[in-house]
């Protein structure tokens, strides 16, 4: 069915219920809430500004022989080649030491790029590689402290998602503990395997092929089955694993270009438009049945008293119907 109304649950998460009503499009829209920035003087992202910002954790260099190096900082601005530059949060929610005032953990900035607007830094999957290689060496190094159970990498684009700085960035939570939408996700992916043998997200690529306007010899993009936005979009990984820290160089480089590709293809149908991204991950082998996978969501509706206080959302869109939207807007530029 793609079109009329219809109830869905999500595989992995099945707390999480979707009701499909195309009749809701057809209601009028009175005011939209801005999503442009106050016309920035001054980034502390760009080159030449790390001295406001901590010294780095992490910072790639590419030396001249083409050799990815990654070094850290005592003082702000040592590294000034840097390709990818990670610091602590100067506004943390959590401190890796302890302190009476900050839950313990760690809570860094990882800047993406030198360049500062985004469309410019997607179109070339090299930077994002860039980008997603520091990032799992980073992670790999928080995993070194015993303490910390979980790492969540989070993106917020837009003043709606969030944001405060429109430089490209990832933030980085690191925590003593299992997140409960992570926990909720486990016991989906348990569950779901438990009753049918198989992983929820490769019965998802499997069964509803319909959904994916975007793959890549080791990625899909697809629309979500349950969508809680109407263009909500996984990024799943054909090979089934449970860590983002297990994907070789090769399969870093194609999940490079599905990211860039997936972002580009939202941005040319929605506009400009403001989105969350997150990274869902474990680190423990013995939880295997489930599968990583990163998590888009454009924010393109505003949520109502039903979706904050039921759990239940509302789309206007069949995602069948988006998923043909945008392999077309794909196809066009071929």
């Amino acid at each position: 069915m793609t079109s009329g109304s219809v109830l869905r649950r999500c595989f992995h998460n099945p707390g999480r219920v979707t009701i499909i009503s195309t009749i809701r499009g057809k209601r009028p829209y009175y005011n939209k809430s801005p999503t442009t920035f106050k016309s920035e003087l001054f980034c502390p992202f760009c080159p030449g500004n790390e001295k406001y910002t901590p010294p780095a954790t992490l910072a790639l260099h590419i030396s001249t022989n083409g050799k990815y190096v990654f070094f850290s900082e005592k003082e702000s601005g040592e590294i000034s080649t840097w390709v990818v530059r990670v610091f602590p949060n100067k506004y943390p929610a959590l401190a890796p030491k302890l302190n009476i005032n900050l839950a313990y953990g760690y809570h860094e900035v990882l800047v993406e790029t030198r360049i500062h607007n985004e469309e410019k830094y997607l179109k070339d999957p090299r930077n994002v590689y860039f980008a997603l290689k520091t990032l799992k060496e980073r992670i790999k190094r928080i995993l070194e402290d015993p303490k910390i159970k979980h790492v969540i990498v989070i993106k917020n684009k837009g003043v709606r998602a969030g944001a405060s700085i429109t430089h490209p960035h990832l933030q980085i939570f690191a925590n003593t503990f299992i997140p409960p939408e992570i926990g909720n996700e486990i016991f989906g992916f348990k569950r779901f395997f438990e009753e049918n043998s198989e992983c929820p997200l490769c019965y998802l690529l499997s069964t509803y092929r319909e959904l994916i306007y975007y793959s890549n010899e080791s990625f899909a993009s697809l629309i979500a089955y349950a969508p809680r936005v109407p263009y909500e979009t996984y990024i799943v990984p054909f090979k089934h694993t449970f860590s983002f820290l297990n994907i070789s160089d090769n399969e870093m480089y194609d999940l490079s270009t599905t990211l860039s590709r997936t972002l580009l293809t939202l941005k040319k149908v929605l506009g400009d438009f403001d989105y969350n991204l997150w990274f869902h991950t474990i680190y423990d082998s013995s939880l295997s049945f489930y599968h990583w996978h990163i998590e888009i969501l454009p924010l393109t509706t505003t949520w109502g008293g039903y979706e904050k206080g039921a759990g239940v959302y509302i789309v206007d869109k069949f995602p069948e119907n988006v998923a043909s939207e945008l392999r077309n807007a794909i196809s066009e530029e071929k």
